[in-house]
């Protein structure tokens, strides 16, 4: 609440903020929500594939019956929309990783080809109306909310799960071993993840969008991405030296 007061956050009514998570706080939930599962998972020792389909099913359902409820409720329906990606990772070892990773650095070229060939198919699908293309990954948004059928918008469904596995694919294989900058940032994402909204707030939301052209609005998120990871790890410091602080005098 002292964030939405702080960066006058529009259209959430104070009262319902702890039952509505709202930007990027219903991750936070629904992370809470797929470590409770993985303690089922652990205590049964399900076959992998059986549960992971059995997500993407319920997933899909879960878009086409929402149960007449909000999808930002307690955050359930983005939590039952992208499990499918937490339980790909519950059984996915370290060692896996490892030899999937090597695998992948050999198709470099390849993962990036069909990457950009599969979001350009998935963009032009949806024709002109560029916001559908970018609700259906919001993971809220049910199939009444978009032109087609729902058989159409659950095939979308289905290519929006592939994408999201070139692009983890593509992701894994581009990652160096080397330490950078990168992966100091990598190493820091939390404070970045829980802090950036207030710099997205408070500047981005007093900025004339409308006004900017493609350069604009380029430069100018570039620059308050900046901002924002400056931000987070300056605020990230400051609470490590506090408690530091407190420690050593206690």
């Amino acid at each position: 609440m002292f964030i939405v007061n702080l960066t006058s956050y529009p259209w959430i009514p104070e009262i319902h903020i702890v039952v509505t998570p709202i930007f990027h706080v219903w991750y936070l939930l629904s992370l809470t929500y797929w470590y409770l599962i993985s303690v089922f998972l652990k205590k049964f020792r399900l076959h992998p594939l059986t549960v992971l389909v059995t997500t993407i099913i319920f997933a899909l359902f879960i878009r086409y019956i929402n149960f007449h409820a909000d999808g930002n409720y307690f955050a359930y329906e983005r939590t039952i929309v992208f499990a499918p990606y937490f339980i790909a990772g519950y059984f996915f070892t370290f060692d896996k990783l490892i030899k999937v990773r090597a695998k992948l650095r050999k198709f470099k070229p390849v993962l990036f080809f069909v990457m950009i060939i599969s979001v350009c198919i998935n963009f032009l699908s949806f024709g002109n109306n560029a916001n559908e293309w970018m609700r259906v990954f919001f993971g809220y948004v049910n199939y009444y909310q978009f032109d087609d059928g729902k058989y159409i918008f659950f095939l979308k469904e289905l290519i929006q799960y592939i994408i999201g596995t070139i692009a983890i694919a593509l992701l894994l294989g581009l990652v160096s071993k080397r330490k950078s900058f990168l992966s100091y940032i990598g190493q820091h994402t939390l404070y970045i993840f829980i802090c950036h909204p207030i710099i997205y707030f408070i500047v981005y939301n007093r900025i004339d969008r409308k006004s900017m052209d493609t350069v604009e609005s380029f430069l100018v998120s570039t620059a308050l991405t900046i901002l924002a990871i400056i931000f987070s790890l300056a605020i990230e410091q400051i609470l490590f030296k506090i408690k530091y602080f407190v420690r050593n005098n206690n």
